[in-house]
């Protein structure tokens, strides 16, 4: 079994990210993308470590993780075939070993592994992510629905971690008039009525997790598809947050 871990940096020291090094092992491939815009001296050791050097500028709730992100995957993908990709951030330390890892990928097979839950089949999320799904960063729209989003979660004290996200959840089973105008018009924004978005039934919206294993296969089946749907991809440049969209398009 080859995995090769692709490791997001950029704020946390070299030696916390020595230390992931470190706890891998030496048997696996590890590439690692460092901002060093914002952290210059930054090194790290290991035979089987990569780190790459025509890196990017990140920044958290935009497309630059993203990026970023496609970025190790195509860099694993120009070093050869491998079995299986795993993406940490600066903070993932493995709690087990990692031989541990490798007997549950060899005996399962997966061809991806990734929190996340539909919009469409959950009011609540549609409710708390759909202004930023539905919508670009920042435009009037966003803010209208941002605006509502607020207003559902005045008396919602709740919170639940649903699809590796969290939300919040009313304890009353009551529902306000508001709730209705509310709902209404993030349905007319789910479905495109008034709202410039690519989802639809043959392109289902999720939210989840941003952290996430896939096989080779989905690998470049991901990184094909950016390159075939480029209009697509463009809302999501624009979207907030949309690293937490975009990689359930195909898992």
């Amino acid at each position: 079994m080859r995995i090769v871990f692709g490791i997001l940096s950029s704020n946390n020291t070299a030696s916390a990210i020595q230390q992931i090094i470190d706890t891998i092992g030496f048997e696996h491939s590890i590439i690692i993308h460092h901002d060093f815009s914002k952290q210059p001296d930054f090194c790290v050791t290991g035979d089987n470590v990569y780190v790459i050097e025509n890196y990017l500028q990140t920044s958290w709730a935009g497309w630059s993780l993203v990026d970023a992100t496609l970025l190790l995957i195509e860099t694993a993908l120009s070093k050869g075939k491998f079995d299986y990709f795993q993406l940490l951030s600066d903070t993932c330390i493995p709690i087990k070993p990692i031989h541990k890892f490798v007997d549950y990928l060899e005996t399962t097979r997966p061809d991806a592994n990734i929190d996340y839950v539909s919009l469409k089949d959950n009011p609540a999320v549609m409710m708390s992510h759909g202004y930023r799904a539905f919508t670009q960063r920042d435009s009037i729209r966003y803010k209208i629905l941002r605006r509502l989003k607020f207003l559902y979660e005045l008396d919602r004290t709740d919170v639940q971690k649903v699809g590796g996200i969290l939300i919040r959840l009313s304890t009353s089973t009551r529902k306000k008039p508001i709730f209705w105008v509310q709902y209404i018009v993030m349905q007319l924004a789910f479905y495109g009525i008034g709202f410039s978005h690519p989802f639809g039934r043959k392109l289902p919206c999720y939210v989840g997790s941003q952290w996430f294993g896939c096989s080779f296969g989905i690998c470049q089946d991901l990184t094909e598809w950016v390159k075939k749907k480029p209009k697509v991809v463009k809302h999501f440049e624009k979207m907030l947050i949309p690293d937490e969209f975009f990689f359930k398009l195909l898992f």
